[in-house]
């Protein structure tokens, strides 16, 4: 009877440690599928201003994704969208495929910020012309998004701290709301759902930074185009983020204006918070016509391209040298003027371009606007998807601007001979980007002492498609000649 009391015992033991056990492992797999302590070495990266946006998971270049934005100089990834319908297509079925994928490429040096597009067939209210625009919750789902998000957070562990909530939900392409009469009416039920995930995501991780999901920048007489909804939000919303985000493509001379518009509107309220953009980019054909790109929704591609050659230029592979130079310009010059605006942190639109546009409709042409700005041009064909990548000027030229002025501690515009002139502190010593739209020269004597190097930009490709540098260009301070293309200038000895 002993030895039976004691068996007893010990078989006890043993299936209180069992069961301890298997809770420690269940409870493992909960909380992460990702929280390797190696995950953190992208911190150091964390307070640089250059990232670039990625947009889409699963697509063919995601396998080299994290070589070719490590080669760029970039240590942000943004616009990685993560859409609820996707993963939880029918309630409490959940597909984690192409998030876990993503995460496992993405390597150690990268910070992620996931963009959540929170629509969902069967728990949002719907009806909108855009049937994937986001759109007010119904009552009995909301422990359904609860759900969702801590899933999410947990899934993604320590890959990701930083979620935007929502895109350019100020115009109906992205949020709508059927019942509503006003704008107000609208930008509150936006307001229900920002505040509900702010909550559930910072308890879920007190770590976590929540950004307002990127509102348009698009603007109309010298204001947003749906101030109302906008307003609302920053008045009623300040609690339920952390950075506010503003998309900037259009004008970039007008970026200060824009952003300014946004900080007045914090500040009417008593409040500041970093303002970042998600998405920027260019050139942006907008820009070819004096009156948008529907004043040519009559007329045939053909037509367009014979009478504009600007739009030429976005179109016609014989103008592909000229595209590349104009882009490549454009890295810097939109990143000078959003940095001079304020903006704390931007993200180039995008990683990867279309080569070629291949689709002459009207339909399409409004999309060349976002489709050729990327950094590395592809070429598909139909049923083998991507077949060729091509690293553009502008891929290189945004090395070199990284290269040049990470981690900036400030910025200053100067006032120099009708020249765009932007002096940077990095890391103690200074850093001049310039450019004029006519040959000139600069005395920068007061900035610099002695003699000064010049680092100019890519602007084109070889035959084999290898960038072609410039070598670097020695000048005293006190006589620096510049010209259209943007330059980087430092002190140093030849």
């Amino acid at each position: 009877k002993e030895r039976d009391k004691k068996m007893m015992k010990l078989t006890k033991f043993l299936c209180i440690s069992v069961l301890m056990f298997s809770v420690f492992l269940i409870s493992g797999c909960v909380q992460s599928e990702y929280n390797d302590e190696d995950n953190n070495s992208g911190k150091k990266f964390e307070e640089s201003p250059f990232g670039i946006a990625i947009s889409h998971f699963g697509s063919d270049y995601l396998t080299r994704m994290p070589e070719d934005l490590l080669g760029a100089r970039s240590h942000w990834a943004g616009s990685l969208i993560v859409r609820w319908y996707e993963v939880e297509p029918v309630k409490g079925q959940f597909n984690w495929e192409k998030l876990d994928y993503y995460l496992k490429e993405v390597g150690n040096e990268i910070n992620l910020l996931l963009e959540l597009r929170l629509y969902n067939g069967w728990a949002s209210v719907g009806g909108c012309e855009k049937n994937l625009a986001g759109s007010p919750l119904k009552e009995e789902h909301w422990n359904d998004l609860d759900n969702f998000l801590k899933l999410l957070v947990r899934r993604a562990g320590n890959k990701v701290k930083y979620w935007s909530i929502g895109n350019e939900m100020e115009i109906e392409n992205f949020w709508c709301c059927t019942f509503c009469k006003t704008e107000e009416e609208s930008a509150e039920e936006y307001l229900k759902i920002l505040k509900r995930t702010y909550n559930v995501i910072k308890e879920a991780d007190d770590n976590a930074v929540i950004v307002l999901g990127g509102f348009t920048g698009n603007w109309k007489d010298g204001t947003n185009v749906n101030p109302e909804f906008v307003e609302y939000i920053l008045k009623n919303g300040k609690d339920y983020f952390d950075i506010l985000d503003v998309h900037l493509y259009g004008d970039p001379e007008t970026y200060k204006e824009r952003v300014q518009w946004f900080v007045d509107l914090m500040d009417k309220y008593g409040y500041s918070k970093p303002i970042w953009s998600t998405e920027m980019g260019g050139p942006d054909i907008r820009l070819c016509f004096e009156s948008g790109i529907s004043e040519s929704r009559n007329k045939s591609l053909e037509e367009i391209i014979t009478e504009n050659e600007c739009a030429r230029v976005f179109y016609l592979p014989e103008y592909r040298k000229e595209y590349y130079k104009m882009h490549a310009e454009e890295v810097v010059k939109r990143y000078m003027y959003a940095f001079d605006a304020g903006v704390s942190k931007s993200f180039w639109w995008t990683l990867y371009a279309v080569k070629e546009y291949q689709h002459l409709t009207y339909e399409r042409m409004s999309h060349v606007v976002f489709s050729k700005m990327g950094l590395v041009a592809t070429e598909s064909e139909r049923g083998k998807g991507v077949i060729n990548y091509t690293k553009t000027p502008g891929y290189y030229t945004y090395k070199i601007m990284a290269e040049e002025l990470d981690m900036f501690d400030s910025i200053e515009k100067l006032s120099l001979n009708d020249a765009e002139v932007f002096l940077f502190n990095v890391l103690g010593k200074s850093v001049i980007v310039a450019w004029s739209e006519k040959d000139t020269t600069l005395d920068l004597s007061n900035y610099f002492d002695g003699t000064i190097r010049v680092r100019h930009i890519v602007s084109e490709l070889d035959e084999q498609e290898n960038p072609i540098y410039l070598e670097d260009e020695f000048f005293s301070s006190a006589s620096v000649k510049i010209g259209e293309e943007p330059v980087f200038i430092r002190e140093e000895s030849e």
